[in-house]
């Protein structure tokens, strides 16, 4: 992960390992352990955003802002109701040859410390793939494996790598 500073010069804040090839041409991404999709923010109707550029720079800026707003896409993840005894885990895979199956991979643990107890993970599992979101001008896709756990998480969220 790199973090861009102030004066434009680039650090690296966490070298994550290089993404396990799971599948041909499929690497796993990340995934997210969530107690609830309550813990998730709300998409809001309008955003606000404001900040600091000179005068002469404004326009381009819009028109860079206006430009990634019109290629912005937000896709509907549909997930089984979790209950108390549940929790919902969502992984995220770059899929370079546009809809193959994702084999049986998970970010999750099966136990602790991020769960309260061990649990089983099947051996199959069905992928949702994340329809008009192309990478790599159309080369690759963003796939997620939506699952909901019968279990308890330590943790209201929890990031996979």
């Amino acid at each position: 992960m790199t973090e861009v500073l102030s004066n434009g010069k680039r650090r690296v804040v966490l070298n994550l390992p290089r993404r396990r090839e799971v599948g041909q041409a499929l690497y796993a991404w990340f995934g997210i352990t969530l107690r609830s999709v309550a813990v998730l923010d709300s998409i809001l109707g309008k955003l606000w955003f404001s900040a600091e550029c000179s005068a002469s720079d404004v326009d381009r800026r819009l028109a860079l802002f206006h430009k990634a707003c019109r290629a912005a896409r937000i896709c509907t993840l549909a997930v089984a109701q979790a209950t108390a005894e549940t929790f919902l885990q969502i992984n995220f895979f770059i899929d370079f040859s546009r809809g193959q199956s994702v084999p049986s991979c998970s970010f999750l643990p099966n136990g602790p410390p991020e769960l309260r107890k061990a649990i089983e993970i099947p051996s199959t599992m069905t992928a949702q793939p994340m329809h008009g979101l192309a990478l790599y001008d159309g080369v690759g896709m963003v796939q997620m494996h939506p699952i909901v756990w019968v279990g308890e998480t330590a943790h209201e969220a929890v990031l996979g790598f």
